[in-house]
């Protein structure tokens, strides 16, 4: 006897049920507050290095305590570890705003992947230079590093807007707010870059971050 399907039965909507999802946005939540006054920091090369250098030092008094910035590291690691996770889970995104979470969610975590060992590779191995403004303007100062960097920085600022955006935009309430953030992102990216590229041509880098790049690049 031929068993009738219930073609009424709905679907979980994965994006709601999944754990791995509830912890990425949990932890989501807790890395925008580091990431959002980092950026903040980045805008601050618009006022030149000096200007960079000071906001930064007030906040790697906060940041740099051991007990923040450790668990940061933790959380960075799994936060790339849980986006993967859900990137292969909506490998086949169904609409614009899925690709655009899939996307903006690999960049990220190709940019984090890459800064965070680069941050950790300097600060236990190459140390005569610091992690700060003049490391982060050494890399777009000459070509061809600028032609990866610029690019590169460019391009993970968007995508940390645009994720936001999307995530804005699967969340019942906030789905207004989408359309403003990535524009805000629109308008960040090129800001801080630009900013970058001006400071690095208006100055001279210190001896130590020179031998940086003859050192590690050969330049």
């Amino acid at each position: 006897m031929a068993v009738a399907l219930d073609t009424n039965v709905e679907t979980k909507d994965w994006r709601k049920t999944s754990l791995v999802r509830t912890l990425h946005s949990l932890n989501a939540r807790l890395l925008a507050v580091f990431i959002l006054f980092h950026l903040y920091n980045h805008t601050q090369y618009f006022f030149g290095v000096e200007r960079h250098l000071a906001t930064m030092d007030s906040m790697r008094a906060i940041y740099r305590l051991p007990f923040i910035e450790y668990p940061l590291y933790v959380l960075f690691f799994l936060q790339i570890t849980f986006g993967l996770i859900l990137a292969k889970k909506n490998w086949k995104p169904q609409s614009a705003w899925s690709w655009v979470q899939v996307v903006s969610g690999l960049a990220i975590a190709f940019f984090l992947l890459q800064h965070l060992a680069a941050t950790i590779f300097v600060r236990n191995f190459v140390p005569y230079v610091d992690t700060d403004a003049w490391w982060a303007l050494s890399v777009v100062s000459q070509v061809p590093l600028n032609l990866y960097f610029a690019p590169y920085y460019f391009t993970g600022i968007l995508a940390v807007f645009f994720h936001l955006a999307a995530a804005l935009h699967f969340h019942e309430g906030a789905r207004g707010f989408a359309i403003p953030v990535a524009t805000v992102g629109v308008i960040m990216a090129p800001l801080i870059v630009g900013s970058m590229l001006l400071a690095v041509n208006s100055v001279e880098l210190p001896a130590e971050y020179q031998r940086y790049l003859s050192e590690s690049y050969g330049l």
